[in-house]
């Protein structure tokens, strides 16, 4: 949200605020590169849908929410494939 924010006032046309989104999303998945190039590419998609979320509704909490279950439910299907 912070990123996107400063970006859009750069840009505050439509095609300038879709191609925030694709900057936001990109430097996400890249600071997920130690989880290797599916980790990448799915945190990318991830962070496309959470950049769109925002710009529609400019809320960041459900966001928040949906990072953390994401997380929860990764540390479980990991937990339950280790055993």
């Amino acid at each position: 949200a912070f990123l996107l924010s400063r970006l859009w006032r750069v840009w505050p046309s439509t095609a300038g605020k879709l191609v925030a989104v694709a900057v936001s999303a990109c430097v996400f998945g890249l600071l997920h590169l130690f989880q290797g190039p599916v980790g990448v590419g799915w945190t990318v998609i991830y962070g496309l849908i959470a950049a769109l979320y925002y710009l529609r509704f400019g809320r960041v909490a459900p966001l928040v929410l949906a990072h953390y279950l994401t997380n929860a439910l990764q540390v479980v299907v990991f937990a339950l494939l280790s055993r």
